[in-house]
């Protein structure tokens, strides 16, 4: 990339119409991003479009999941679920709100889900408490990549679409590729 494209892109005069920012962005020459809050509400709003269904899936499998995991622990702890159910929800929401931070990436979720797979098979717990470990860690997982997918999504039906890119332009954060 040019000097002229990095510096007129750091004073804010970069054209940013649509076949350049495209043409830029194919060519690896700039970066775009958008808030994944943005993002995951634009397709709460409009969920059943061709990009929607993924972040709209990947949202309602984490509340599936969080609420099995409610369910399965009464069978596995009886009555100590309500405290189970209080701390576990109090984990995940402050987790939810981590996930809409542009660093929360996949990568330690991922892992979480390897090793969580790996105890439940190596070990001989009953079929409730995996599955309570199961539901527990992919509740955290789905809640994660209904933002990363929803940004993601975003991003690539901004840059398929010249009339989204127009009418969402103003949500986009275009940097110059290092």
């Amino acid at each position: 990339m040019t000097n002229d494209i990095k510096l007129k892109l750091i004073k804010g005069e970069f054209d940013t119409d649509y076949q350049t920012v495209a043409r830029l962005y194919h060519s690896d020459k700039i970066l775009i991003g958008v808030d994944r809050v943005v993002a995951r509400q634009y397709f709460a709003k409009f969920p059943f479009s061709k990009w929607g269904i993924f972040p709209f899936l990947s949202y309602k499998l984490a509340f599936l999941f969080l609420l099995s995991t409610w369910i399965s622990s009464f069978f596995v702890f009886g009555w100590w679920a309500i405290g189970f159910i209080l701390v576990y929800t109090f984990i995940y929401m402050i987790y939810l709100g981590q996930s809409s931070l542009g660093g929360a990436n996949l990568s330690l979720i991922t892992l979480c889900c390897v090793c969580v797979f790996v105890v439940v098979i190596c070990n001989k717990f009953s079929l409730m408490t995996n599955f309570l470990i199961i539901s527990c860690i992919m509740s955290f997982g789905f809640i994660r990549c209904s933002y990363v997918i929803a940004a993601r999504c975003f991003i690539q039906m901004v840059l398929e679409n010249k009339s989204a890119y127009d009418a969402l332009k103003r949500y986009l954060v275009i940097k110059p590729a290092s």
